[in-house]
């Protein structure tokens, strides 16, 4: 059964790692622990299904302070980073029947269309902005977590 709580959710989140780079530590795991109410371990193990586990939250600011490029091009490393250390990460969640299926498929049927306005976004939006909103949402979800 599809829920549209949790496909707008997904399509929100999506809509932020595209822009932003961050991963599911920083977002889609604790949403989904304090707002869905779900196991942390299941919250993780979808969440690592979809999207990497917070290295965007640490990988990004470092690549913008390091290396003199734009936002969309340190995202976009970071995205191809996630890919190749994800895979490892999906496999062992998916051992370890960690995975509810029937979240994961309604968060990427919003999480997947986000992903790809938040990209979008990403090559427009001034690197200010970016910038402020990713401190934002560290703040934010660093409080969350306390």
């Amino acid at each position: 059964m599809m829920s549209f709580e949790i496909i707008l959710a997904g399509f929100s989140l999506g809509m932020l790692v595209g822009l932003t780079g961050m991963g599911g530590g920083s977002l889609v795991t604790p949403i989904m622990i304090f707002v869905f109410g779900l196991w942390p371990m299941i919250a993780v193990g979808t969440a690592v299904a979809i999207t990497s586990v917070g290295s965007g939250s640490l990988f990004v600011p470092f690549m913008l302070e390091v290396y003199p490029m734009p936002v969309s091009r340190v995202i976009g490393i970071d995205v191809f980073h996630w890919a190749v250390l994800t895979a490892v990460a999906v496999a062992g969640h998916l051992a370890n029947g960690s995975v509810d299926f029937h979240l994961l498929l309604n968060l990427l049927l919003g999480s997947v269309p986000g992903v790809v306005a938040g990209s979008r976004m990403s090559l427009w939006l001034p690197r200010r902005v970016t910038e402020v909103i990713l401190g934002i949402l560290l703040v934010i979800s660093g409080f969350r977590l306390l």
